[in-house]
């Protein structure tokens, strides 16, 4: 039997959802009641208008979560963890249609199912990682399908249009397979920062505590990074075509690669000299008669006790002690 709801019909909600109630009356005249319960929900959505590897967002916003499928399946469970804690979800167990919800993507004829992780669960700057466990039949093997969740720090997302400028000039539609979107130049931005850190000298700066001095070249890493990705994306889609009156040859590796390179020379040219003046500029210890750039010499603090009792003075300035560290 198909049921059609009307088109006036009030949307599910997480408190009020739609049931059949079923009577049958067997051949001995024994009545038996089944309840099936059911959603309506909107027609077309697009939540999954992106090609985006990974979900983004901000902690003191919501952040969604979905899976599309083909079909309706049996059963859908939900566990997000921290990327570092496999031992306990940060969201646990959640099941549709309870907790998740299901929208219909009429442009597939696919279901989007999505869920909604309140503002304030995630920590900033830290991944995550939903799973999602999809039965489709009584009979199936559940398969995993796992999407990460990055939660950016938000002065983070000042840069995301920096570094679009720069390497997105004609401004790809988003949804489109060659677009930057905005979880991958996070992704770049990531990486950037990582690749001006292992840059000669080596330094551990982060998003919040990176110098001024070292914005640009942040912004530099993090094109060099993401156009890597347009490369090897441009030599898969690369494609020519010859007829007798027609030559069409679409192949824009060789432009992207003569940019890789400049960039690259760029950062290897000026990162080095940038990076180790602000070393030095931190402050010089003293080993000996020479200076040593942010270099102090360690002394136990129960021998440098003794020495200071001796000498009559204080001799903190000149060693630092590994214990009140």
């Amino acid at each position: 039997m198909n049921f059609t709801p009307d088109q006036s019909a009030l949307l599910s909600t997480e408190q009020e959802s739609w049931y059949i109630k079923w009577q049958f009356v067997t051949n001995d005249d024994r009545q038996i009641t089944h309840i099936e319960r059911f959603d309506v929900v909107d027609e077309v959505t697009t939540e999954t208008a992106t090609t985006a590897q990974q979900v983004i967002g901000i902690n003191t916003k919501i952040i969604r979560t979905f899976i599309e499928i083909n079909t309706i399946p049996f059963d859908i469970n939900l566990n997000i963890y921290s990327a570092t804690d496999s031992s306990s979800p940060v969201v646990p167990n959640l099941v549709w249609p309870s907790n998740i919800k299901r929208v219909k993507n009429t442009a597939t004829g696919g279901y989007v199912y999505y869920y909604n992780i309140p503002a304030g669960t995630l920590d900033y700057n830290t991944d995550y990682l939903a799973i999602w466990d999809v039965t489709e039949t009584v009979t199936s093997v559940p398969t995993t399908v796992i999407q990460k969740i990055h939660v950016v720090y938000f002065n983070l997302l000042v840069k995301i249009p920096q570094v679009r400028m720069l390497i997105d000039k004609i401004q790809k539609r988003q949804g489109r397979v060659h677009a930057y979107e905005d979880a991958d130049i996070v992704e770049y931005l990531n990486q950037g920062i990582k690749l001006v850190n292992s840059i000669f000298p080596y330094t551990n700066y982060s998003v919040i505590n990176l110098p001024d001095a070292l914005d640009f070249y942040w912004t530099m890493a993090a094109a060099w990074y993401g156009l890597n990705a347009q490369y090897m994306l441009e030599a898969e889609t690369s494609f020519n075509f010859s007829g007798q009156t027609v030559t069409l040859d679409v192949d824009r590796t060789g432009f992207i690669e003569s940019e890789l390179g400049r960039l690259w020379d760029l950062l290897n040219e000026h990162l080095p000299k940038i990076k180790t003046f602000l070393a030095r500029k931190r402050g010089l210890g003293t080993v000996s008669v020479r200076p040593y750039a942010g270099c102090n010499l360690a002394i136990p603090q129960p021998l440098l006790s003794n020495l200071e009792r001796m000498l009559g003075f204080s001799l903190s300035s000149w060693f630092a002690s590994p214990y009140s560290r």
